[in-house]
């Protein structure tokens, strides 16, 4: 019978780095508005007022950008939930294992 081995610790450690960019893109675009919202203290009119919604449209939440974050943490639970899963095996096996 094959051998199968899994350390789900990558698992884990692969789901917290994505959820750490998640948060890094989530403070950037934040800071990038913040700026966006200062110009408005210098360019004033019809122009900024496009840009301004055009800014906004880039992070609504029907957005590019909040589509692949949503994706991105949809796979940061995905890989969690394969950690577990592998865990469990493991532990299942080694049960069996030890009452032979």
């Amino acid at each position: 019978m094959g051998k199968i081995s899994v350390n789900y610790n990558h698992f884990e450690s692969a789901a917290k780095e994505i959820e750490s960019y998640i948060k890094l893109q989530k403070s950037e675009m934040a800071k990038a508005t913040q700026e966006v919202v200062s110009l408005g203290t210098v360019w004033q009119g019809k122009d900024y007022n496009q840009f301004y919604k055009q800014w906004n449209e880039l992070d609504d939440s029907d957005s590019t950008t909040v589509s692949y974050q949503k994706s991105l943490q949809a796979y940061a639970d995905l890989l969690r939930y394969t950690a577990s899963e592998y865990k469990k095996a493991q532990e299942k096996a080694i049960d069996l294992a030890n009452k032979i």
